[in-house]
C-alpha cells in the first residue's frame, strides 16, 4: 500500500531482496486473454495445495470456485487493488480446510499496467475463531488485556484487547469502548468507594480472587486475576446468596 501510492509495484520492487523467501509460499500468475496462467507456485504453496500449478491455465483447475476465483483476480487486475479471499480449500473429495488468500495487483513493465496477479496463501486458524466465539458468548463475564509491568515484576496496567457481552452486563460498562481502553480505566467499578466495594483478596496457585458487593444492588461478585506471560485474564462470576 506504501508503495502503490505512487505507482504500482513491480514484482522486484515487491519482493526487495529477499525473491526466494517472498515466493516461497506465493503463486504468480500472468494475466493472458480471458484467463491466468500460472507463472511460478512456491514450494509452501504447493505443500498446501497439494499439487503444483505451473504452466496450468487457471480454467483448467476443474471445481467448483474457479469461475469465483477469476471473478476477484479479473477485478483485482480491472481496479489495480489488492483483494482478501477466504475459501476452502480442496484437498480431495474427503478433505477440505479454510484457507486464506491475498492478491495483489503487479505491473509488468515501466507502462505500470498490471500484468501479474501475485497470490500470497495461508491456512486460516478455526482455532482462534471458535475461541473468541466461546469467549463472547460465556455466562462468565471476561476480559482479557496485554500485560505492563515494573522492573520489579508488579503488573501495573494493561491494554484491553477483549471484554465480552457478560462482563459488559455485569459492569454496566458504556457502549463506547474508548471509555474504557486499559485495566487502569477500569478502577472506577473495582476500587472501593466506587461502583462496587472491595470485600476480600485471595491469592492461590498464581491466581487472584477479589470479591466485591454492587452496594446498589446488593449482588456479590468474585474477580479473578490470573496473569500470563503476554497477557492478564479477569474472568467475573456471580456469587449465590447463601440461604
Amino acid at each position: 500500500m506504501t508503495q502503490i501510492v505512487n505507482k504500482l509495484p513491480r514484482l522486484n520492487e515487491i519482493l526487495g531482496g529477499e525473491q526466494q523467501t517472498g515466493l516461497n509460499n506465493a503463486m504468480l500468475m500472468l494475466r493472458v486473454p480471458n484467463d491466468f496462467m500460472f507463472v511460478h507456485h512456491g514450494a509452501a504453496a504447493v505443500k498446501m495445495i497439494g499439487t503444483n500449478l505451473t504452466g496450468v491455465l487457471l480454467s483448467e483447475r476443474k471445481n467448483a470456485i474457479v469461475s469465483g476465483l477469476r471473478k476477484v483476480y479479473t477485478d483485482c487486475v480491472d481496479v489495480a487493488e489488492p483483494f482478501y479471499i477466504r475459501r476452502i480449500a480442496s484437498l480431495s473429495s474427503h478433505q477440505h480446510f479454510l484457507l486464506e488468500q491475498l492478491a495483489l495487483p503487479i505491473a509488468a513493465d515501466e507502462r505500470r499496467e498490471v500484468g501479474f496477479v501475485l497470490v500470497y496463501s495461508a491456512p486460516l486458524d478455526d482455532k482462534s475463531e471458535v475461541l473468541k466465539e466461546i469467549f463472547e458468548r460465556s455466562q462468565i463475564g471476561m476480559i482479557a488485556a496485554s500485560s505492563s509491568h515494573d522492573e520489579s515484576g508488579k503488573l501495573q496496567d494493561g491494554r484491553i484487547l477483549m471484554i465480552n457481552a457478560r462482563a459488559r452486563t455485569m459492569l454496566k460498562l458504556p457502549e463506547a469502548i474508548d471509555l474504557v481502553r486499559t485495566v487502569r480505566d477500569l478502577g472506577p467499578w473495582f476500587r472501593d468507594g466506587a461502583l462496587w466495594t472491595k470485600m476480600d483478596v485471595k491469592t492461590e496457585g498464581g491466581q487472584t480472587h477479589i470479591h466485591y458487593r454492587d452496594q446498589s444492588s446488593g449482588t456479590s461478585y468474585r474477580v479473578t486475576i490470573e496473569p500470563t506471560d503476554r497477557f492478564v485474564l479477569f474472568s467475573i462470576i456471580e456469587v449465590p446468596k447463601i440461604q
